[in-house]
Parts: C-alpha cells; sequence; structure tokens
C-alpha cells in the first residue's frame, strides 16, 4: 500500500536551543548500555544531520556538540 500512514515526512522547524537539546539529549541517550537497536542508530542519524545544520549556521558550537559523541568528555 503506496499511501500507507507509515509513509510520509514531517517538517518541523526549531531554534537554535531546542535544536542544542535535541541532540545533546540524543546523545546522553545514546551512551545508555542497552540502547543498542535500530531506533538508537536512526536517532543518531537524526542528531547528526540536525547537528550539520546547526554547525552550518553556528560554526562556533562544532566543537562542542562533537564532543558530546566522545564519552571522554563525560563528566561524572
Amino acid at each position: 500500500m503506496e499511501n500507507s500512514e507509515e509513509n510520509f515526512t514531517i517538517q518541523v522547524e526549531i531554534d537554535f536551543l531546542s535544536a542544542m537539546c535535541i541532540i545533546g539529549n540524543i546523545q546522553l541517550a545514546s551512551r545508555h548500555p542497552k540502547n543498542t537497536g535500530p531506533s538508537r542508530k536512526i536517532a543518531e542519524l537524526f542528531a547528526r544531520m540536525l547537528q550539520k545544520i546547526v554547525v552550518e549556521k553556528r560554526p562556533d558550537v562544532a566543537e562542542l556538540l562533537e564532543k558530546g559523541w566522545n564519552p571522554i568528555f563525560d563528566v561524572d
């Protein structure tokens, strides 16, 4: 069935702060040791696409966002 309810796209407009929060929360969720399934990969792909858009507009946050993917920068 081509016109399935599952086969559609969504366009969303968000502000800079919301984008940063979404990326950060996905980075945090991706650290959970049991978060290893396909949905984690989809969420990370989304966050990285969003990160690319943010960095195009605000290159000054590129390093900060990239560090969020690396657990050595986590704090206790």
